[in-house]
């Protein structure tokens, strides 16, 4: 999976819960280091591609993102 953080962030970290039908994907920022003082961030979103265990594959079960409800798309091969 792919997700998305700020450039200050510690990177993104993923849960899943899985059910008979679905795998709901959580994703969650990890804490970053403490800045020096007059430290700033950029706005830039830097992307990480974060591997997600599951304990059988996904197979026909649904996988839907925890923040939104939504279904997610799924790559070929993935």
């Amino acid at each position: 999976m792919t997700a998305g953080h700020g450039s200050c962030d510690g990177g993104v970290a993923v849960d899943a819960l899985e059910g008979a039908g679905t795998v709901v994907l959580a994703g969650r920022i990890l804490p970053g280091a403490e800045l020096p003082p007059g430290a700033a961030c950029d706005a830039a979103m830097r992307m990480q591609s974060v591997p997600v265990t599951l304990t059988r594959p996904v197979g026909d079960r649904i996988v839907v993102d925890a923040a939104t409800g939504a279904p997610l798309e799924r790559r070929q091969g993935r």
